[in-house]
């Protein structure tokens, strides 16, 4: 009867673990947000695929698809600087504000440059 007793205690134990941590994860979800958008070149609005995407004086990155899209999850609220950058491209900063569980969208519009390269 002990042995019951303790193997049902211990099946309760990890149940009410498990619920825990699934409630913890569910809580830090909704406590950040991310950021998501598109890359186009200006006057065309074509989309543009490899440009890099970059949350200045954080370490947070992406780079844009072939359809010209990106997605940067997992952020803190808060107002971030989003540079985007190609080569052939003038890069460009724009402020974008992130709130806890939601989706900040974003459209960049590029113009073609000769060369252009900026410093991260």
């Amino acid at each position: 009867m002990t042995r019951t007793c303790c193997q049902s205690l211990e099946r309760f134990g990890l149940r009410a673990a498990m619920a825990f941590l699934v409630a913890a994860r569910v809580v830090a979800a909704q406590a950040t947000g991310a950021i998501e958008g598109t890359v186009t070149t200006t006057g065309t609005n074509q989309p543009i695929g490899d440009v890099q995407i970059h949350l200045v004086g954080t370490s947070r990155a992406a780079r844009t698809d072939d359809g010209g899209r990106f997605r940067i999850p997992g952020l803190a609220p808060a107002t971030y600087q989003v540079r985007a950058q190609r080569i052939g491209y003038a890069s460009s900063t724009t402020n974008v504000s992130v709130t806890a569980g939601q989706t900040a969208t974003v459209t960049i519009a590029l113009r073609e440059a000769a060369l252009s390269l900026d410093v991260l």
